[in-house]
């Protein structure tokens, strides 16, 4: 059987906004956008990519 498609999703640093979309769009075809704020006190803020993918068959 062919893996099924659906959405996956990476997650990195966020080094700002044109970065996150930047590698987003070219190393995954997905659309990024950084948090809006920071998870916690000397936490980063995150780049979250959400990408369309085909998951692998079992």
């Amino acid at each position: 059987m062919v893996g099924e498609a659906g959405d996956c999703y990476e997650w990195w640093t966020c080094k700002g906004e044109e970065q996150c979309r930047g590698k987003c769009k070219d190393e995954y075809k997905g659309i990024g956008k950084c948090d809006e704020l920071s998870p916690g006190p000397g936490i980063p803020r995150g780049c979250n990519c959400n990408y369309h993918c085909k998951y692998p068959p079992l």
